[in-house]
């Protein structure tokens, strides 16, 4: 199932707190790396906040996996971590 498909069956009266919105992240990157641009176009968040506030403390924290060392290329991917069942 395509990222986009997997959130789409989220309610849209679903309030986009920060819990869920970083396990939503952490569901869209199971298994694959996901670009900032893909991960803000699923979300609907601008790439500032999605970088800034989510993937910047999800990698310092551990819970995602960056495909490239830091720094290195601006087309940086993220992959979770551990293996999670998804959440359709």
């Amino acid at each position: 199932m395509k990222p986009k498909e997997r959130l789409a069956k989220e309610p849209n009266t679903v309030k986009a707190t920060q819990s869920f919105l970083q396990e939503k992240i952490l569901d869209l990157c199971n298994g694959n790396y996901l670009s900032l641009g893909e991960i803000s176009e699923v979300l609907g968040k601008s790439k500032n906040t999605i970088r800034a506030g989510y993937l910047y403390p999800m990698v310092k924290s551990g819970q995602l996996t960056q495909e490239h060392p830091a720094g290195t290329k601006s087309a940086q991917r993220y992959k979770s971590n551990n293996k999670r069942q998804r959440h359709l």
